[in-house]
């Protein structure tokens, strides 16, 4: 079995750290925040994942997964280092790339300290090159001649389902840049049953940024028809029910309704224009997909407001600050943006959402009121907007109010008011 480390410990680094250990490889975790390290060491889980904390304590009683005081103590105890840190967009909406440089230079410091070969995989979402080009040449510059590989080796896990995911995926993609790399690659996934190709660095790195940004356009485009279906005054789930039965479609990836939010999918999607105009192209049907995911929250805060007859001073609320179900992220939540857009409007807002209030008090501070549950908000408000499509939603009493529906949860057809933001 393998020797690994993984440096970058959020919701990719830390499923694959543990993942890696139940396969049977040992694992050495490393994170800039001793605090991450601290509460993974006492089995203890940052984020909220199903079934992670179990997963961490099975890896943890193995013995095989252990917890590095720094980067360069992961790199030189093992033989492989999977770079997962964040990407973050830059002001223009690049992928800035520091911390993987950081983590790349760290590596290389490792490899200095270790003294012999070592393979650097970059599971970070990057744009195609970086992996052959920047992360090379921070680890050359620091690791003093010894010699090294580096490979490509993206990610397709998605938060709430991670775990199933990292075991049992579509496809395992491995851009090696060279046959060491390939060959070693090919044997950490050796027990997962799924198909592997092996191709280009940059190869892998344009699968990842295309696959994502071609769900993005399957979700706004299911929103573009929606918004038609509503003014047709059909209902759009029928509607893709019958296209996504053509094999050529696919019926996935159609949840018409507020959009898309997470860690990926707005962030890459614009990485993605970005690097394209790069290069001098125009990127036009990319730019459409964010368009249309930016129009939807406002549009079902406009449904609101009409159906309210205002919204200054009114008390609404929103079912939802997740940008999905079975997590507790936040980041891009087409909740927090329509919480956010309400507030603008003068409403007084009331927000619920089962696994992620913390993480959106970090966000929406004191601006909001908190309810810790969702019958109560709606005991309190006189018209609500259902962001996140948790299951407990189907359960509520909606009658006498005005729900605007983000998310075809169809119990809330029972409210005195209803309206399906992207559908009849």
């Amino acid at each position: 079995m393998a020797s690994l480390s993984v440096l970058g410990l959020g919701y990719v680094g830390v499923v694959h750290a543990v993942g890696f250990a139940l396969l049977g490889h040992r694992v050495v975790g490393y994170d800039v925040n001793p605090s991450i390290v601290e509460r993974l060491r006492a089995g203890r889980p940052h984020i909220y994942e199903p079934g992670l904390e179990e997963a961490l304590g099975r890896a943890l009683s193995s013995g095989r997964l252990s917890f590095a005081e720094s980067a360069e103590e992961a790199v030189a105890a093992t033989d492989a280092t999977f770079i997962a840190v964040g990407t973050p967009p830059a002001p223009d909406g690049s992928a800035d790339l520091r911390y993987v440089e950081a983590a790349a230079r760290a590596v290389g410091r490792g490899i200095r300290a270790k003294g012999r070969w070592h393979l650097v995989v970059v599971k970070s979402t990057v744009p195609p090159g970086t992996t052959e080009g920047l992360v090379a040449r921070a680890v050359a510059e620091e690791a003093g001649g010894v010699k090294f590989s580096v490979a490509s080796n993206p990610e397709f896990l998605r938060e709430g389902s991670a775990l199933e995911d990292f075991f049992k995926p579509d496809r395992i993609v491995i851009g090696a840049g060279d046959e060491r790399a390939a060959s070693f690659l090919l044997d950490v996934y050796k027990a997962v049953d799924a198909p592997k190709l092996v191709m280009k660095p940059r190869e892998a790195e344009l699968v990842k940024y295309a696959s994502n940004v071609f769900l993005a356009l399957k979700i706004s485009f299911a929103n573009e028809v929606g918004l038609l279906a509503k003014r047709l005054g059909v209902d759009t789930y029928r509607v893709f029910e019958a296209v996504g039965l053509d094999k050529r479609i696919g019926r996935h990836y159609f949840g018409a309704g507020l959009g898309f939010g997470g860690s990926c999918f707005p962030k890459d999607t614009l990485a993605f224009i970005r690097f394209g105009e790069s290069l001098g192209l125009e990127m036009a049907i990319s730019k459409a997909v964010l368009r249309v995911n930016e129009y939807m929250p406002r549009y079902a805060v406009q449904l609101l407001e009409e159906r309210l007859g205002g919204l200054r001073g009114r008390h609404v609320g929103v079912l939802g600050l997740a940008f999905k179900p079975n997590t507790d992220d936040v980041r891009e939540s087409r909740g927090v943006e329509v919480a956010r857009l309400l507030l603008e409007r003068g409403a007084r807002v009331y927000v619920h959402d089962p696994m992620a209030m913390e993480k959106a008090r970090a966000v929406l501070g004191d601006s909001v009121t908190y309810v810790e549950d969702p019958q109560a908000l709606l005991d309190q408000v006189e018209g609500v907007i259902i962001a996140t499509a948790w299951p407990q939603y189907e359960g509520l009493d909606y009658r006498g109010k005005v729900v605007v529906d983000g998310r075809y949860v169809k119990k809330a057809r029972e409210a005195k008011i209803y309206e399906g933001v992207a559908w009849a």
